[in-house]
């Protein structure tokens, strides 16, 4: 007959939506090479925008670090075949860029155009660093 701790407002929207961006990245890591599924992206973008558009700032950044993370182990995991700590750390590398967009587009009104934008410019980024450029 214990006391349980009370339950934080927050703690299980905030787990709903990361088990929703982790199912988001693997969509999106469905639309690569070898299984190509092409209609994954858009839906695993879509659930990104819709996870985001008003969130603040570090939810829409946590979303965007779990879903990029899921997207890059899975559509990257070939690296790990030449090394493993150097596949953890493009993985980390490469979804913080997600990350970054994700929490510099504002919440609300125009959000979706503005995570376009953002995650636009993180694929650029990704064309030139590192090692000259990862684009997927």
């Amino acid at each position: 007959m214990g006391i349980d701790p009370p339950e934080r407002p927050g703690a299980r929207r905030r787990l709903a939506a990361v088990g929703a961006a982790a199912i988001a990245g693997g969509l999106v890591a469905a639309s690569l090479p070898p299984l190509g599924w092409w209609p994954a992206a858009p839906v695993g973008i879509a659930a990104v925008c819709l996870l985001t558009d008003g969130a603040p700032w570090r939810r829409r950044a946590l979303v965007g670090l779990v879903a990029g993370a899921v997207q890059f182990a899975l559509g990257l995991e070939f690296v790990a075949a030449f090394t493993l700590v150097g596949y953890l750390l493009l993985v980390a590398a490469e979804a913080t860029t997600v990350a970054a967009a994700c929490a510099l587009a504002p919440a609300g009104r125009g959000h979706a155009p503005a995570l376009a934008g953002t995650l636009t410019l993180a694929e650029a980024a990704r064309d030139a660093v590192p090692f000259g450029g990862m684009p997927l």
